[in-house]
């Protein structure tokens, strides 16, 4: 029995990537590059802040591609949401950017020796943004943004 697109690579097609291109293998790679930034996080910063930066580009044309397609697409960004994708989208992908490019700005110009207290610090603040930036969707609805 022949399976069906993963949802990923439906995900992929609702972006308008051809189906040639939205298979199994391209959303995994997508995936894998996701977790790899992570990663690279916490052993090569610099890097991970690259590839963060890159894939919230790639992330942010699709969406903005889409939205000028007409195209309703569901966001999956954080879950099983089925929030149509707008503007707030774009706005959030692009508060993101911004917070990759200053961290990579702030590793590049930060000395090596931090203080452990201002580790503590980033981590609770990273937490409480990284909350809000998953929640997004009900964030925008609260404050009464439609997203498109």
């Amino acid at each position: 029995m022949a399976r069906g697109p993963s949802p990923p690579s439906r995900a992929l097609r609702q972006f308008g990537v051809p189906a040639a291109l939205a298979t199994r293998a391209v959303a995994a790679i997508a995936i894998a590059a996701e977790a790899a930034s992570a990663a690279l996080l916490l052993i090569a910063p610099l890097a991970g802040y690259a590839l963060a930066c890159a894939l919230l580009c790639a992330f942010t044309l699709a969406i903005a591609s889409a939205l000028a397609a007409d195209r309703r697409v569901a966001c999956r960004c954080f879950g099983a949401s089925t929030t149509h994708l707008g503007r707030a989208h774009l706005v959030r992908n692009l508060v993101l950017v911004g917070a990759a490019v200053a961290g990579a700005a702030a590793r590049t110009t930060t000395a090596s020796a931090a203080r452990p207290e201002s580790g503590w610090l980033c981590i609770v603040v990273g937490v409480i943004i990284g909350a809000a930036i998953t929640r997004w969707d009900d964030l925008a609805y609260l404050f009464g943004s439609s997203g498109r």
